[in-house]
């Protein structure tokens, strides 16, 4: 009996309750299921990954953050290939588009916001994996240069949509939930303990 494989359930935190109870009294029903849609084939695209590239998940957390999954690979290659799984699972659904738009706006949306190359997401975890495979000696250094110049690009973006394009705040609010996502930067995992999200 101790040697079957026991269903994995996701570790979901009191938070996202909370943050599911405020998005049901602000945000119409058929929006938040196209979002659960769409984040839920995003983490299927990086599970089928991990399992394709020969790794195993051992867990699944849903915080106010989103998913994040932990799962055992070895190698950089294997990294990166999961990291872009799950936005490109997202850009799937928009060949859905003409029959369901609001999944496939949710699904770009979502897509958009994880390719960014900065670390704590998949585009910056598929730049960090693709750096430690071509440039080993250099690729730590590569990506916080590459961090660096997108925040830079968001920045002046945010100030430039501020100033000329009169969208108020907007831009600075996103630059600002960005820089609140590099803070929460989590302390590197060792090798084999992958975390995407």
């Amino acid at each position: 009996m101790e040697n079957q494989k026991r269903f994995l359930t996701p570790d979901i935190e009191p938070s996202a309750y909370i943050l599911f109870a405020a998005a049901v009294l602000f945000v119409p029903l058929q929006w938040i299921v196209s979002w659960l849609v769409a984040a839920a084939v995003h983490e299927l695209f990086h599970c089928c990954a991990v399992y394709l590239a020969g790794g195993s998940v051992q867990k699944i957390s849903v915080g106010i953050r989103g998913a994040e999954i932990q799962a055992d690979l070895r190698s950089d290659m294997g990294e990166g290939f999961c990291a872009i799984a799950g936005p490109i699972g997202g850009l799937a659904l928009l060949l859905l588009a003409r029959w369901a738009p609001r999944l496939a706006l949710c699904a770009l949306i979502q897509s958009a916001w994880n390719l960014i190359p900065i670390y704590p997401l998949d585009g910056g975890r598929a730049l960090s994996a693709f750096l430690k495979c071509s440039v080993p000696k250099y690729a730590d250094r590569l990506e916080r240069v590459a961090s660096v110049l997108v925040l830079f690009a968001f920045c002046a973006a945010g100030i430039y949509g501020l100033l000329f394009w009169k969208l108020g705040f907007l831009p600075i609010v996103l630059l600002f939930i960005i820089l609140l996502r590099v803070a929460q930067i989590k302390i590197p995992c060792k090798r084999g303990r992958l975390r995407v999200q």
